[in-house]
């Protein structure tokens, strides 16, 4: 299962510019899906997050408008291999989205 480390709140940005998705690569990964959900709670059913990208090194960064700046952003991994099959979800880390 991916995890996310490093996450740092006070970065700003996107939330995951200081964050790591750890986890022991296996043969036929490709990367680890991020998955985001911008709001005051965290994500209880993945139907609620939205796609972001397939990313195979970090730290993955995201640029978001200045009208989100001071939301939450509430973020998943999972990995996801060459035949697009889809591991476990990560943990949930939240950051807060810079102004």
């Amino acid at each position: 299962m991916p995890r996310i480390s490093g996450s740092d709140p006070r970065t700003g940005g996107g939330g995951l510019r200081n964050a790591r998705c750890v986890g022991v690569a296996e043969a036929g990964r490709m990367g680890a899906g991020i998955w985001v959900k911008i709001g005051p709670t965290p994500s209880v059913d993945p139907s609620e997050l939205t796609f972001l990208a397939v990313d195979t090194r970090s730290p993955y960064t995201r640029d978001y408008p200045g009208s989100e700046g001071g939301k939450q952003a509430h973020y998943m991994l999972r990995w996801v291999n060459t035949r697009g099959e889809t591991g476990p979800w990560s943990e949930t880390a939240t950051a807060t989205i810079g102004a």
